[in-house]
C-alpha cells in the first residue's frame, strides 16, 4: 500500500482568506470615520433644531404674556391720546409698554435652560411702515421679542402688532 504524504487540497473551501480580511478592514477603516462625521453633523443639527423650537415657544409665551395686558394705561379711562413716551410707569405692569426690557428668565419651563429674552415695544404708523418705530403716539404698537441661546448663531425674533380694541 502506497502512502500519500500530502493529501489533495479541496477546492470547495469556504470562508475568508487573509487577503479578504485585510481588504475588509481597510474598507471599514476608510468608511467608518465618514459615517461618524455624518452622524455627528446630524446630532448637531438636531440639537440646533430643538433649541430653535424651544426658543420659539419661549418667545411666543413672552409675547402672549405681554399681549394679555391692556394696550395703554389710558385705555378704558381717558382713551387716546395714548401715553408717550413708552416705558414703565410707577412700577406697575398694567400695559404692554411696561414690559420694555423686562427679565423673562423667570418663566417656568425655561429657567436655567440658557435662554435670554428681551422685549421691546414701539409705536408704529401703519400708513408709513410696520417695521419702523414712530416718534409719536399712534393706534398701533409693535412688540418685538428677541431670544438668544449659546447654541444659536442668530437670535430668534418674534413680532406682534397690537391695536386697542375698537380701533
Amino acid at each position: 500500500m502506497k502512502q500519500v504524504m500530502f493529501t489533495k487540497i479541496k477546492n470547495n473551501q469556504s470562508g475568508f482568506t487573509l487577503i479578504d480580511t485585510i481588504v475588509g478592514i481597510m474598507i471599514i477603516s476608510i468608511v467608518l470615520p465618514v459615517i461618524l462625521i455624518v452622524m455627528r453633523d446630524i446630532n448637531i443639527e438636531s440639537i440646533t433644531t430643538e433649541t430653535i423650537e424651544k426658543g420659539t415657544a419661549f418667545a411666543n409665551s413672552v409675547i402672549h404674556n405681554i399681549i394679555a395686558h391692556r394696550f395703554d394705561e389710558n385705555y378704558n379711562t381717558t382713551g387716546a391720546p395714548w401715553t408717550y413716551p413708552l416705558g414703565q410707569d410707577s412700577g406697575d405692569f398694567d400695559d404692554i409698554d411696561d414690559f420694555i426690557g423686562a427679565d423673562w428668565s423667570i418663566i417656568p419651563g425655561y429657567v436655567n435652560m440658557g435662554y435670554q429674552a428681551v422685549s421691546n415695544v414701539f409705536y408704529i404708523d401703519a400708513t408709513v411702515d410696520l417695521m419702523t418705530s414712530a416718534n409719536y403716539p399712534t393706534n398701533f404698537k409693535r412688540i418685538v421679542v428677541t431670544v438668544n441661546h449659546a447654541n444659536l448663531s442668530n437670535p430668534i425674533i418674534l413680532t406682534a402688532i397690537i391695536t386697542p380694541h375698537g380701533t
